[in-house]
């Protein structure tokens, strides 16, 4: 049984194939009009998935922007393309859109078949893009919004940029191990991370070859899979939001919180940093480390002078480092006003510091002059 229909209008006079109407039923392909289609699909959601998590506030990208939303409000968005890099040859035939709403998850997959229909797709996927007020990709920041822009100018069509754009490849790479097993492909996140496991699926670099075997050799038997790839691309997306969401609020693990921690403290959420890493620990000395680190310098940012003691102290046993510890000389000083306790660790860096030559030693302060002087003020404060 044929699924191919010739048509000559294509804008090089070269014949171009439509799917015959039994094509488009089993796909659930609905004619917006010929050569530019539309696929509507849905997926049920359970309302405990989401209610727990919004109304969302707090951060999630590493731009460290304070977001607040609903979950309607984001848009999931996927293209597949008839190439691989950013160049003006390579069309977006397959533009797929994915959202929440009254429990269940809705897709939108934009086909085109007829090239001369283009602005057709982007004017209607224009209109769908500019109800939301956020969009989640997968590394869409370097491949899909540059190229559908590049589409929207080369038509002298205007993008409207005004969502917020969170590229969850970024926020998965930053939050986990830098040596992740598998790598940060979103099919190994889905793996590692939702335990879920495809089936039947094609690689997305087979996209390119399974459009142009259609093109240029009538071949439709894998055309399907391509739509089925983008489906569950979307899909998945909205999960791994989920499950970023799960871990911002603390609701869920995942292999290290120490970069997500970072990422907190970095952009002023000290609280949150610390309400993230108290209690954590970590065999990895390195990684403990780390965390005494971040905790110790939000407890100072937020004045908590004794927390931030108490912190900095625990790495110092694992690690003393002079610039460290004359911090913690300097709060024992200055904050709290515990000059004995100040000199002592004084006493304990001259030690450290005997030996460092003065071209090594390069802040002014960690010198045996400058801190026999600091010892020799604290003295005369005791005595008073």
């Amino acid at each position: 049984m044929t699924h191919l229909l010739n048509n000559d209008q294509n804008s090089d006079n070269a014949p171009f194939l439509l799917f015959d109407q039994n094509y488009l039923e089993k796909w659930e392909l609905q004619e917006i009009e010929k050569g530019l289609y539309i696929r509507k699909v849905q997926y049920k959601v359970e309302e405990e998935q989401i209610e727990t998590l919004f109304p969302f506030s707090g951060i999630l990208d590493v731009l460290g922007r304070l977001i607040e939303m609903y979950p309607e409000e984001i848009l999931f968005f996927d293209l597949e393309t008839t190439g691989y890099y950013l160049n003006s040859s390579n069309l977006p035939f397959l533009m797929g859109f994915g959202y929440y709403k009254n429990s269940y998850f809705f897709l939108e997959q934009v086909l085109l078949l007829d090239i001369t229909k283009e602005i057709h797709q982007l004017e209607y996927s224009g209109k769908i893009i500019k109800n939301f007020k956020y969009i989640a990709t997968y590394n869409g920041k370097k491949f899909d919004i540059p190229i559908l822009k590049s589409r929207f100018y080369y038509h002298f069509l205007k993008f409207e940029e005004k969502f917020h754009h969170f590229d969850l490849y970024y926020f998965w790479k930053r939050l986990l191990p830098r040596e992740f097993e598998g790598g940060y492909s979103q099919k190994n996140l889905e793996t590692k991370l939702l335990r879920i496991k495809r089936e039947n699926d094609i690689d997305g670099s087979m996209v390119p070859q399974i459009y142009y075997d259609w093109r240029k050799y009538n071949q439709i038997d894998h055309f399907h899979k391509i739509l089925l790839h983008n489906e569950w691309d979307i899909y998945h997306l909205f999960f791994l939001f989920l499950k970023a969401l799960k871990v911002v609020k603390n609701q869920d693990k995942v292999e290290s919180k120490i970069e997500l921690g970072k990422l907190f403290y970095r952009n002023g959420f000290y609280m949150d940093a610390i309400n993230l890493l108290k209690g954590f620990s970590s065999s990895d000395i390195n990684e403990q480390l780390e965390v005494f680190k971040i905790l110790y310098r939000s407890h100072l940012k937020l004045q908590h002078w004794e927390k931030s003691i108490y912190y900095l102290k625990k790495r110092l046993e694992l690690n003393d480092n002079p610039e460290e510890m004359l911090i913690l000389i300097r709060i024992l000083q200055h904050k709290i006003k515990n000059y004995s306790e100040a000199i002592q660790y004084i006493d304990k860096l001259l030690e450290m510091v005997k030996n460092v030559s003065k071209k090594k030693e390069k802040n002014q302060y960690l010198n045996i002059q400058s801190l026999l002087k600091r010892k020799q003020k604290l003295l005369r404060w005791i005595n008073i």
